[in-house]
């Protein structure tokens, strides 16, 4: 399940524990933000993944399709982490 939460700087934080094992994390700064306006962290079972920026909206299709790749991720996962970085673009 998808877990969000907002800091203290208004940055929104969605964290995914995913049932194979694994953990996604993806920051919206928002759109106002001087230089990147989110990231997105993935980093499967075994400990491989890494970190990326999102430095514009159409990045979001980018990341979009690296989360329906991820095979480790279940449908449901994906799609929650999908309706999360579609709703940075808005």
């Amino acid at each position: 399940m998808l877990n969000i939460t907002t800091d203290e700087h208004g940055f929104k934080t969605a964290e995914l524990n995913a049932q194979a094992g694994g953990r996604v994390v993806i920051m919206d700064f928002g759109a106002e933000y001087v230089t990147d306006i989110g990231s997105v962290s993935s980093i499967n079972s075994h400990g491989l993944g890494g970190n990326d920026w999102i430095r514009s909206v159409s990045d979001i299709d980018r990341h979009v399709t690296d989360i329906e790749r991820s095979r480790w991720l279940t449908t449901a996962e994906q799609r929650a982490c999908i309706e999360f970085l579609r709703a940075i673009a808005e």
